[in-house]
């Protein structure tokens, strides 16, 4: 702890402009001991203390049943306890419990109840007017089928693909907007070298950082090229096959879903 506190602090990534910030997992209480969820809680407090954009929380979508509104609850308490000035937003990492391909015992979010999911986290924003929702990676637009009409300006809380606020959601008819996979992320790099897109396909080994001269946009894109011609290679299944956004604006939410 002493060495990430060194690392986030003004003496390590502040005075050296790196960029460096703390993935944390906040779990729910049914899969963590209150010694270890209250140790979290120390360690985030320690780390924001240092710098405000020095962590991250991250968080599990793994059912429509989870007490949600109790963690985001906890996480909102820490950030107004350090002082967050009014008016500042501060972003919750989520990702939905998507399949691992080849693990048959992995607990997913069924795509079914992905509208329920969105329809927990638009009550949310309500709620927590300074929080905003970063996906790493895609942002199944059925998570937003149950919106009313006065609720459409909360959709531009939501981050895709780590960085982009999706857009309005009255002109996704009008543009050419895609919130699926393949944005062109960077690999996920193993200790051992090995490259692979994402950690539902870890097991589909793309290449390895030996085999390029440097790890570059060009090495990424040959990598993303042949990851993307094995993941069209399986037929969507339902309720995707039958979705108006299949195919428009998202890929399935993960392609993992087509490979159970």
């Amino acid at each position: 702890l002493d060495l990430l506190l060194d690392l986030v602090g003004r003496g390590g990534s502040i005075e050296r402009q790196i960029q460096f910030s703390v993935l944390l997992n906040w779990q729910t209480m049914e899969n963590i001991s209150e010694k270890n969820h209250a140790r979290c809680k120390e360690v985030a407090e320690a780390i924001l203390g240092k710098n405000g954009y020095g962590l991250m929380f991250s968080l599990n979508l793994y059912s429509i049943k989870q007490d949600l509104a109790t963690q985001i609850w906890e996480i909102d308490e820490i950030y107004q306890g350090l002082g967050l000035p009014p008016g500042q937003t501060y972003k919750v990492r989520v990702s939905p419990a998507f399949p691992i391909v080849g693990e048959e015992g992995h607990i997913t979010l069924p795509i079914k109840d992905y509208p329920k999911m969105g329809r927990m986290m638009l009550d949310l924003l309500k709620d927590f007017p300074q929080l905003r929702f970063r996906f790493d990676c895609s942002f199944p637009p059925c998570l937003m089928d149950d919106i009313k009409e006065e609720e459409y300006p909360l959709v531009e809380r939501f981050i895709y693909h780590g960085s982009q606020s999706v857009p309005d959601i009255t002109e996704w008819k009008n543009k050419d907007v895609y919130f699926g996979c393949a944005d062109d992320s960077p690999m996920d790099i193993d200790p051992k070298g090995d490259c692979f897109n994402c950690f539902p396909f870890h097991d589909k080994k793309l290449g390895n950082i030996q085999d390029f001269k440097q790890v570059n946009e060009l090495s990424i894109k040959k990598m993303h090229t042949k990851f993307l011609s094995h993941a069209f290679e399986a037929s969507p299944n339902e309720p995707c096959k039958s979705c108006p956004h299949y195919m428009v604006t998202c890929s399935s939410g993960c392609f993992a879903y087509n490979f159970k």
